[in-house]
């Protein structure tokens, strides 16, 4: 694994990345767009024009010249704006920074962030090691009701409902055990939404709040399930990157 980087760097590196190739395409549309703009918006003024005479409305013409600002506006809106697909990276790295924020001054822990996977384009998101082990946190935005159930987290939007993966989470967690040569301890942190409890394990993953992280990695810290030796090792591979043993 490569170096800790500060939170959320790789999904704001990709959102920008994506944001740079929108524009390039954007501009190369431009010129056959605009020709077909100017037309709607003639178009719009005129039909506007002859409705509002129509209807005797004081001043027409200069009422009417709404319509095609209107309708440019709308266009440029549309044309201007993130698509969601970049905005979840943008969430992505907004929400990294604010497990971050909560993270920093924790005692007898070490903290990384943004780690990259070897071979992988993947990354993970933050690794505390302390001495109740090592914890491979995963950070998910996740809005609306969410349901932490035996086997499964499902997340509720009115009357639609989402389970929300593991497997991504696991997978991580079993990369870093590989690197470190120790056993790891798969964590989704969930923000944005409204839990029906504060933490779980759900097969095998400890699902949790934002807000409760910090405390329970505390709570961790205090079985010392790691001596002392082992838990300066895994702090020294940390620092050098996770190099493999």
């Amino acid at each position: 694994m490569a170096r800790s980087q500060h939170a959320g760097h790789s999904a704001d590196s990709m959102y920008r990345s994506l944001r740079v190739d929108e524009g390039f395409q954007r501009r190369r549309r431009l010129p056959r767009i605009l020709p077909i703009v100017c037309v709607l918006c003639v178009a719009t003024y005129l039909a506007s024009s002859v409705l509002l005479a129509r209807i005797h409305v004081r001043g027409a013409s200069l009422v009417a010249l709404a319509a095609p600002l209107v309708l440019a506006g709308f266009i440029a809106f549309q044309m201007l704006r993130a698509r969601s697909a970049h905005s979840s990276w943008n969430k992505g790295a907004w929400g990294e920074r604010r497990i971050a924020f909560r993270l920093r001054n924790l005692k007898g822990s070490s903290v990384h962030h943004d780690l990259a996977i070897a071979g992988s384009s993947a990354n993970v998101d933050h690794v505390v090691i302390n001495r109740g082990g090592v914890f491979v946190i995963d950070t998910k935005q996740r809005g609306g009701q969410i349901v932490l159930e035996k086997r499964r987290v499902v997340a509720h939007y009115g009357k639609k409902e989402f389970e929300v993966p593991l497997e991504t989470t696991k997978w991580e967690a079993q990369r870093v055990s590989s690197q470190l040569g120790f056993p790891t301890m798969p964590v989704l942190c969930l923000t944005g939404g409204k839990m029906n409890r504060r933490y779980r394990e759900v097969d095998g993953v400890v699902v949790i709040s934002d807000k409760s992280l910090k405390s329970w990695l505390r709570k961790q810290s205090r079985r010392k399930v790691l001596s002392q030796e082992q838990l300066e090792q895994l702090q020294f591979q940390a620092s050098r990157g996770f190099v493999a043993r």
